[in-house]
């Protein structure tokens, strides 16, 4: 079941935003789009505050009032999604598959990120550049993956110890892995989640054939 979000909504949501917050969005993103390149330029661990703000054009304090430490700039607002997924995830109308509510969760959570191919492989750069950026995409897949199983747990009227929503969330959360490596790798130009929804729609089918003990369809 594919779950449309038109660019048209998206925008029609920015130009509601007042005039001050899509500032401080576009000061954001700037930030975090100087910051990545630097990362993946240079390195994390060579990269200063004071060189992303003058990249940004902004003062250090201004890097310093959006973000706490330099890791935050890129791993602040993957956070702040994972806090939105598990809700979301729980919201969704009980008659849609477990793997279609998890699609369209993602795409509410993250409709308004720039999910370029471009931004995706700087993030994946950056993060090869560090200990301290690996260990916090660690972080992030964890809190998703804990997301998920809690958005699921909520679905099924169980706890979110439910070995179920926790295996399904391991199961999702590899699928999206993978999602992002093919996704890079063939050099799509199709949005992010379009793909990924392609990805779980063919493991839930490879699952289904497991299940019958017939051979997967890729």
């Amino acid at each position: 079941m594919a779950i449309a979000l038109s660019s048209e909504t998206a925008e029609t949501a920015a130009d509601r935003e007042p005039l001050r917050d899509r500032k401080k969005r576009r000061t954001r993103d700037t930030i975090v789009a100087s910051a990545l390149r630097l990362f993946a330029e240079q390195g994390y661990d060579a990269t200063s505050v004071e060189a992303i703000a003058d990249a940004a054009e902004v003062s250090p304090a201004t890097v310093f009032r959006y973000f706490r430490t330099k890791d935050d700039i890129i791993f602040s607002e993957r956070h702040r999604a994972g806090e939105r997924l598990a809700p979301a995830i729980a919201a969704r109308p009980s008659a849609e598959s477990d793997v279609t509510a998890v699609t369209a969760a993602l795409r509410e959570v993250f409709a308004q990120d720039d999910l370029t191919p471009e931004r995706v492989s700087l993030l994946v750069a950056a993060a090869a550049t560090s200990v301290v950026l690996r260990g916090r995409a660690a972080e992030v897949i964890a809190q998703w993956q804990q997301a998920i199983a809690e958005g699921l747990a909520h679905r099924h009227g169980t706890a979110v110890t439910d070995r179920l929503a926790r295996m399904q969330a391991a199961f999702l959360m590899t699928a999206l892995q993978f999602a992002v490596g093919e996704w890079l790798r063939n050099h799509q130009r199709a949005h992010f989640l379009d793909h990924l929804e392609d990805t779980f729609a063919a493991f839930a089918d490879t699952v289904a054939r497991w299940s019958r003990s017939e051979p997967p369809s890729m």
